[in-house]
């Protein structure tokens, strides 16, 4: 059995292979991961199970909206926020936007 304590030799390693390996993925490392839950995504809408299940789901729904079973949706009022403090949002939203937008210029990724 392993001992962690603060002295161990295991820790110690693993802290250190940790702090090595605790850096940005290469581009292309990114882009295979994204096209790999892709093709398991499309595997998974291609499948007759999940496409019968979909279905069955949008056939549910429909006879309930029109038998008016569901309830609508209760939103919270949304004058608590006043207008200044929406300018104040808009503003900071706006200049993160254009910050965003800047710094993706330069083709980071």
């Amino acid at each position: 059995m392993l001992c962690w304590d603060s002295t161990s030799k295991h820790k110690q390693r693993a802290l250190k292979m940790l702090e090595e390996k605790a850096q940005e993925y290469h581009k292309k490392s990114l882009k295979n991961v994204r096209a790999a839950i892709n093709r398991h995504l499309k595997d998974i809408f291609r499948d007759a199970e999940f496409k019968s299940a979909n279905s069955m789901s949008s056939v549910k729904l429909k006879f309930s909206l029109r038998n008016g079973l569901p309830r609508p949706t209760k939103h919270h009022p949304t004058t608590s926020i006043s207008t200044p403090e929406l300018m104040t949002i808009n503003t900071y939203l706006t200049r993160k936007k254009t910050l965003h937008h800047s710094a993706s210029d330069y083709g980071t990724f």
